[in-house]
């Protein structure tokens, strides 16, 4: 059955690429690299720094948290961003396996997509962080 624009086209790798490149594509991956996990990720809010599409291969055995860290890696974001990940069915916990993940929230052309977002808490801004780090850092 082929895909339609409005049912899962909600992340932008989706869009831009064809359902049969995109299987071809993830059981390339998965057969070259097998026990990982190929992931697409997205940030959820357009127009935000690392809003790139990125993709990162993660073990099965890793992580809802090891993955947050392949994502701040793949997405270019500072080790210390704070970050949020969300699936299809919604936030993983952080001690959730990502085989299990993958199992559960697979996309039919056999990538894990995740949305991540840079959490604004307590007035955290990437831009400033790095203004006031480097500042610091000229007296330190």
């Amino acid at each position: 059955m082929p895909e339609t624009a409005t049912a899962t086209a909600v992340y932008a790798y989706q869009a831009q690429h064809p359902l049969e490149e995109r299987c071809a594509e993830s059981a390339r991956l998965r057969e070259r690299h097998p026990g990982m996990v190929p992931v697409v990720c997205e940030a959820a809010a357009a127009g935000r720094k690392g809003g790139r599409v990125c993709h990162t291969m993660v073990p099965a055995t890793a992580t809802a948290a090891q993955l947050c860290d392949a994502v701040r890696a793949a997405a270019e974001l500072g080790a210390t961003a704070p970050l949020s990940l969300t699936t299809n069915d919604g936030m993983p916990s952080s001690n959730a396996l990502v085989g299990e993940l993958y199992e559960h929230c697979k996309n039919a052309d056999g990538f894990l997509y995740v949305k991540y977002s840079v959490e604004q808490k307590f007035g955290y801004d990437p831009y400033w962080y790095k203004v006031c780090m480097d500042y610091y850092h000229t007296f330190v």
